[in-house]
């Protein structure tokens, strides 16, 4: 019997989804024995497992994820960071998914700047990535702390603003007090305050004892020595880096003493 040409055209659909739904569930099952041998300390089966997957996988998303966990492995395992780096760009130049291309943008820019110890070029990296959905993102807090690395504090201020006037309290404590430490190191005085206070007000232990004593030192930038030593005093009594809150503590009596003079 014949069939309509319409109803070739469905079983070749249906033909193709088959093909196409056994070709991700079979990188899927590789992936996944890759990572089943990775934990269990299986490297070398583990990076031929991977390399597997993205020889077989063509543009899928595990064959992205295997190129990752590859770059992974070269930069801790082997510690080879150009060979990790060359995974992150086989991936990030190859047509894959967004999301693991992004990943392997930031893993690059990382590896460049603390693997390598250049912050700069990892900045460059991150500036030639494209913007998320979600702005400001990993990408932007990630390009501030590189160029504070670089000691460029008014290239790092300039690139924390969409986070400065966006109010990022609800981000990790390490980088709104690492914010605060900027504004506070261009004059941006009542931005660092603002930031030193929502880490008092939400902050937990060492958080909050953190930027207690970056608001002692922005004390003593306004000149309210007075203030800086009873916030000082305060993290004494707390046993709070011991010998630097009384180092600090010896050096602002001696300013309030010799300003008496």
């Amino acid at each position: 019997m014949k069939i309509p040409l319409k109803g070739r055209w469905i079983t070749l659909w249906l033909l193709l989804t088959m093909i196409l739904v056994w070709g991700c569930s079979k990188e899927k099952g590789l992936y996944k024995e890759g990572v089943k041998a990775l934990s269990k300390g299986n490297f070398a089966e583990a990076h031929g497992i991977f390399e597997r997957v993205v020889q077989e996988g063509g543009n899928s998303q595990y064959a992205a994820m295997a190129l990752l966990k590859l770059a992974h492995m070269a930069r801790s395992l082997r510690q080879d960071p150009n060979k990790a780096i060359a995974y992150c760009n086989s991936l990030i130049r190859g047509d894959y998914p967004y999301a693991q291309k992004r990943d392997a943008w930031l893993l690059m820019a990382e590896i460049q700047a603390q693997d390598l110890g250049d912050p700069k070029k990892g900045l460059k990296t991150l500036e030639a990535m494209p913007p998320g959905s979600h702005f400001p993102d990993l990408r932007e807090e990630r390009m501030v702390e590189y160029a504070i690395e670089m000691g460029d504090t008014q290239r790092a201020y300039k690139l924390a603003k969409p986070f400065l006037q966006n109010a990022p309290l609800n981000k990790d404590k390490g980088f709104i007090l690492m914010l605060a430490e900027l504004c506070r190191s261009v004059g941006a005085w009542d931005q660092a305050e603002r930031l030193y206070q929502s880490v008092i007000k939400t902050g937990k232990g060492y958080e909050v004892q953190e930027a207690l004593l970056g608001l002692a030192n922005l004390r003593e930038d306004q000149g309210r020595l007075k203030d800086a030593l009873a916030i000082l005093r305060r993290l004494k009594r707390q046993g709070y880096r011991t010998g630097l809150v009384k180092a600090h503590i010896r050096h602002l009596r001696r300013r309030i003493y010799e300003e008496r003079l």
